[in-house]
C-alpha cells in the first residue's frame, strides 16, 4: 500500500506521469458508458466494438506501463575495460579484446557537402575513444572529385596532432570545429600542466589546417591551369616543329581537354572540373591508391569504381608518428 501511494505521489510530481493518469481515467469512464449503454439493435456489433475497445484499451496501458517508471542504463567504463582490456586466461598479454569497428561516412558534392565539415566529421571518428588498432574509417565519394580527396589527406595529416592531444586530455566533443566554438570554460577541470600549451598549438595548427582545406579548389584550379598551359604550349610547339619538317600541314588551333590535375603531377582519374568523356560525374576510371605513411603511420586507399570512390583510414598504433609522406600509384 505505501508502494502503491509513493508511486502515485511520484506520478504527480512529472507532467508526463500527470498526463498518463488523467487519459487512463478518462479511458475508464468511456469504457464504463460504453458497456452500460448497449445497442440493442445490433447487439453482435455492439459486442465486438466493445471486445476491441478493451484489446486497444489494454495494450495501450501495457505501454504506458514502462514510462511510469523507466530504468535509466548507463555504459560502465570499468566493466569494460576488465572484461576486454584486462589479463585474463584466454588473453594473457591484455590486448585489446573489442571487436574491431569500421564507419562508413557519405558525400556526394564537395560544393554541396563542404569538405571541412567532412574532415571535422572523419576527425571525430577517428579520435573516438576506441583501441586505434580497431578502428577504421571508409569514405565514400560519390562525386569522385579531387577536392575531397586532397582534403581528406589534409585530414590525416592533421590527425596525427588531433587524436594523440584528444586522447591526452579527454577532450569532448571530438570534433575539432564544435570543440573550439564551445560556448563554456575550455579549461575546467584539466588539471594536467601542459594542457594550455598544448590546446594553444592545436588551435594555431586547426586555424591552418582550415586555411589550407578552404583554399584547396583555388589551389586545384590554379594547378591544372597551369599544367594544362604547359599542354598546350608543348602541343603547339610540336605542331611549329613539323610544319618546319616540310609537313605542308596548315596551322590549326590545339585542342586538348582542360585536365584536373594531381600535385604529382598526373591526371586526376576521378570527375574532372570540366568533365569530358571517361572524367564526368558517374563515369570515371578506375583505381588510385595514396598511402600516407610514416613507419606505417596511415593507410589511406581510395578506389574508384564507376559513380563512387572509397577511402579506407586504418589508424594503428603508429599513427601518433608526427611526419609522413605520399605515394601515388595507379
Amino acid at each position: 500500500m505505501c508502494r502503491l501511494l509513493h508511486l502515485a505521489v511520484h506520478i504527480l510530481f512529472l507532467p508526463s506521469r500527470l498526463l498518463v493518469l488523467i487519459r487512463l481515467v478518462a479511458l475508464a469512464f468511456f469504457l464504463m458508458w460504453r458497456i452500460k449503454h448497449q445497442n440493442e439493435d445490433a447487439i453482435w456489433l455492439w459486442g465486438m466494438s466493445i471486445v476491441c475497445e478493451l484489446w486497444f484499451a489494454f495494450s495501450w496501458v501495457l505501454d504506458q506501463l514502462p514510462k511510469l517508471c523507466p530504468i535509466n542504463r548507463a555504459t560502465d567504463l570499468s566493466v569494460l575495460k576488465e572484461k576486454f582490456e584486462m589479463p585474463t586466461p584466454n588473453n594473457p598479454t591484455g590486448k585489446s579484446d573489442l571487436p574491431g569497428i569500421d564507419i562508413f561516412v557519405s558525400t556526394a558534392d564537395p560544393e554541396k557537402e563542404p569538405v571541412l565539415v567532412t574532415a571535422n566529421t572523419i576527425l571525430s571518428i577517428l579520435a573516438a575513444d576506441y583501441p586505434v588498432e580497431k578502428l577504421a574509417c571508409y569514405l565514400s565519394d560519390d562525386g569522385g572529385a579531387l577536392l575531397t580527396f586532397e582534403a581528406m589527406a589534409e585530414a590525416a595529416s592533421f590527425a596525427n596532432l588531433w587524436v594523440p592531444f584528444c586522447r591526452k586530455h579527454d577532450i569532448e566533443p571530438r570534433n575539432p570545429d564544435s570543440y573550439f566554438n564551445l560556448k563554456r570554460d575550455p579549461f575546467k577541470n584539466k588539471v594536467k600542466p601542459d594542457f594550455v600549451k598544448d590546446r594553444r598549438r592545436i588551435k594555431r595548427e586547426y586555424d591552418e589546417f582550415k586555411v589550407r582545406v578552404n583554399g584547396l579548389p583555388d589551389a586545384i584550379r590554379r594547378r591544372s591551369d597551369a599544367y594544362h598551359a604547359r599542354e598546350e604550349i608543348q602541343a603547339m610547339n610540336l605542331q611549329r616543329e613539323k610544319m618546319k619538317g616540310g609537313g605542308g600541314e596548315p596551322f590549326e588551333p590545339v585542342k586538348i581537354p582542360k585536365a584536373t590535375w594531381m600535385a604529382d603531377g598526373t591526371h586526376w582519374p576521378g570527375t574532372w572540373l570540366q568533365p569530358s568523356q571517361d572524367h564526368a560525374r558517374g563515369d570515371h576510371a578506375g583505381i588510385i591508391q595514396v598511402p600516407l605513411l610514416s613507419q606505417s603511420c596511415i593507410t589511406i586507399h581510395h578506389h574508384l569504381s564507376q559513380s563512387c570512390i572509397w577511402s579506407r583510414t586504418v589508424l594503428t598504433y603508429a599513427f601518433f608518428c608526427a611526419s609522413g609522406y605520399a605515394e601515388t600509384t595507379k
